[in-house]
């Protein structure tokens, strides 16, 4: 600490100190250059041998300074500012300098996070090696990823032997009254299964019933962590809390983990499809949904 108060007073009273430095050497080469005179050399040759006596003032004086401040970061703030009158003279050079740094670095800030988010950071649920996307097929027309009916869902269901929590996902947008006032939010559909096929629970309460998907006990809502906190002001009593959403009151059962997503999606809330018999036996698909599930452990 003493250390560093030292070359922080030296900072402050760097001129003065400087001045003070150049007088103490200048002195020294003085009463040397008496000495050799006295020896009985002449003026000049006395101010020479007295400059090869006391060695290079101007080192000297660097080294003496590197003792006394701190030298890096003087010389970085020397090359910065000799930069930066070097690019004002040149205002179009700069120009296109900075534009291609801006681009190069966004550009690569860009695929870094691509990158991160699909091979180095792991993905958010339990075993994410074991969760796969269904999607149909329409065999006439060029479209891999078609509409899936809820009537399929069923089929896979009960047929496939590789898989287990088969869900489907779908986008929602609902209306929603807050404090009085009514607001747009964005959310999704999900079955009961896709959070057993994510592997995820509830931050808060619980997530949906297999008797929740069907209509006349669809009634409930989950709630994002980002929604919980922003617009129900993270109340400790939101389990239970009635919503209403196009005019129909549903109740809140759970509050998902922070930073949440399903496929990178985020959504205020999830609320179950409510299915009919009808709905289960059609066979075009509504809106647009696609399936997760889990690949069955057979180990």
């Amino acid at each position: 600490m003493s250390e560093f108060l030292r070359k922080l007073r030296w900072s402050v009273r760097r001129r003065e100190k400087d001045a003070e430095l150049r007088e103490e050497l200048e002195f020294h080469l003085s009463e040397e250059t008496k000495e050799c005179k006295a020896a009985g050399l002449s003026e000049s040759q006395a101010r020479s041998a007295a400059q090869r006596d006391l060695g290079n003032v101007t080192l000297i004086a660097e080294n003496t300074r590197a003792k006394w401040g701190w030298p890096i970061l003087e010389q970085f703030i020397r090359d910065t500012l000799f930069a930066w009158r070097t690019l004002l003279r040149a205002p179009s050079f700069t120009a296109t300098a900075v534009l291609t740094l801006a681009l190069g670095i966004g550009s690569t800030s860009a695929v870094f996070s691509v990158v991160r988010g699909v091979l180095l950071k792991p993905l958010p649920y339990r075993d994410p090696d074991r969760i796969v996307a269904i999607f149909e097929t329409k065999p006439k027309g060029n479209n891999p990823r078609n509409v899936i009916a809820p009537g399929n869902l069923v089929e896979w269901r009960a047929r496939s032997r590789s898989l287990e929590h088969i869900g489907m996902i779908g986008a929602s947008r609902k209306n929603l009254m807050l404090r009085g006032q009514p607001e747009e939010v964005t959310g999704l559909f999900a079955s009961s299964d896709v959070f057993r096929a994510l592997g995820v629970t509830a931050a808060r309460g619980r997530t949906f019933l297999p008797e929740e998907d069907e209509a006349g006990k669809d009634q409930v809502v989950i709630l994002s962590h980002e929604f919980w906190r922003s617009k129900l002001d993270a109340r400790d009593d939101v389990i239970g809390f009635k919503l209403i959403m196009n005019s129909e009151p549903r109740t809140v059962i759970g509050v998902m983990p922070p930073e949440f997503t399903i496929n990178g999606r985020k959504a205020d809330y999830f609320i179950t499809y409510g299915w009919t018999i009808e709905d289960l036996r059609s066979e075009p698909g509504r809106g647009f949904s696609y399936c997760v599930a889990r690949l069955r452990n057979v180990v």
